[in-house]
């Protein structure tokens, strides 16, 4: 009986160990926060949205490379520094001439680490 006990102890600790190293290789994405009007196809109303993105390119995984504005659009955008790759700053979706490609993953929503974890290794 004692066997059982001490296998269920070390099998519930190396699933803690496994589960804390998972949340730890998580890289420290900052966020940013912009106040842009929509430029991308929408029905928002056409007024200055302030919205909060984590700092991260879906299109080419870069961590911490959006600027706000480099190129000065009037509605304001965030292009990643790595790819050039231009988002609303609204709707964070990719200003791709021949439609979206991917969407930004705002930090407004209710994503735990482990969600954003998966989320950026898929």
């Amino acid at each position: 009986m004692k066997s059982n006990h001490k296998r269920f102890f070390i099998g519930t600790t190396l699933i803690l160990i496994l589960s804390l190293v998972a949340v730890a290789m998580v890289p420290a994405i900052s966020t940013v926060t912009v106040t842009a009007k929509p430029s991308a196809d929408t029905n928002l109303p056409y007024v200055n949205h302030t919205t909060t993105w984590y700092n991260y390119c879906p299109l080419c995984g870069s961590y911490n490379t959006l600027v706000i504005n480099p190129k000065g659009t009037y509605e304001v955008e965030l292009t990643c520094s790595a790819c050039q790759a231009d988002y609303c700053a609204v709707t964070g979706q990719d200003k791709y001439g021949h439609g979206s490609r991917a969407n930004l993953i705002s930090a407004e929503s209710d994503y735990s680490r482990n969600n954003l974890f998966m989320e950026l290794m898929n």
